[in-house]
This record gives structure tokens, C-alpha cells and sequence, in this order.
């Protein structure tokens, strides 16, 4: 957006819109060019890919550092019906640890799917 604004760029990317008056302000347009996904990624061994389930609120708290093992009561219950056996490892968060799009597009998410990340992290 700072190169944008300098006019030492033509254009310019972004996964989170830009708000009106940012956009009145330099003049700028803005216009949808691509879709973009997050996805959590786990490394468990023993779970074949595309089995292990989480919801929104389960992912908050594993991020949250909340959830301390992969084989946690509400991990377990999400996945009850796949017959998996979920082991006792210690969940280990890996994040991006400069500001991004992404993260602001995530922190979004978990802040939608649970108060308790709204109101503490969020």
C-alpha cells in the first residue's frame, strides 16, 4: 500500500480489501483478481491424509495453545467416527511471524468461529 501511495508501484495485491476512504483517499481502484485459501496443515503420523477433522472453535483453540495435545477430548470427539487413533503429542504451532494479509484473513476466521479468540487474541 506505501509503495502504492508513493506512486513508486502501478499496482498492487492484497488478500484484505482496502476500506473506502483508503481508497478516495489515493485515488486508488480496487477490483477482485484471484481467490486465495489458508489451510491448516497437520503432520500426525499414523492419520492418512484427508481424515483428521477440525471445526472452527477446535482450530482457535489449537492455536491459542489452549488445546495441548493432539489427543485432546474435543479432537477426539470430532474425530469419534473415523476410528483414528489420535496420539499423545504435544501440538506444536507453527506461525508466520512478520504481519500479512494472511494472517490479518485468518485471524479473522478464528475470531468468527470463537468468542473466546474474539475476545482474548482476536
Amino acid at each position: 500500500m506505501q509503495s502504492i501511495r508513493e506512486r513508486k508501484a502501478d499496482f498492487g495485491a492484497s488478500d484484505v480489501p482496502l476500506k473506502a476512504a483508503d481508497l478516495d483517499t489515493g485515488g486508488l481502484r480496487q477490483f477482485p483478481s484471484l481467490l486465495s485459501a489458508i489451510v491448516p496443515v497437520i503432520n500426525l503420523p499414523s492419520i492418512p491424509a484427508n481424515e483428521f477433522r477440525l471445526d472452527g472453535a477446535t482450530l482457535a483453540d489449537l492455536m491459542s495453545g489452549k488445546i495441548k495435545t493432539w489427543n485432546a477430548p474435543a479432537i477426539v470427539k470430532l474425530n469419534a467416527s473415523l476410528e483414528l487413533t489420535l496420539p499423545k503429542l504435544p501440538v506444536i504451532v507453527m506461525y508466520r511471524a512478520e504481519r500479512s494479509d494472511s494472517t490479518a484473513v485468518f485471524t479473522a476466521y478464528l475470531s468468527s468461529a470463537s468468542p473466546a479468540w474474539k475476545s482474548s487474541i482476536g
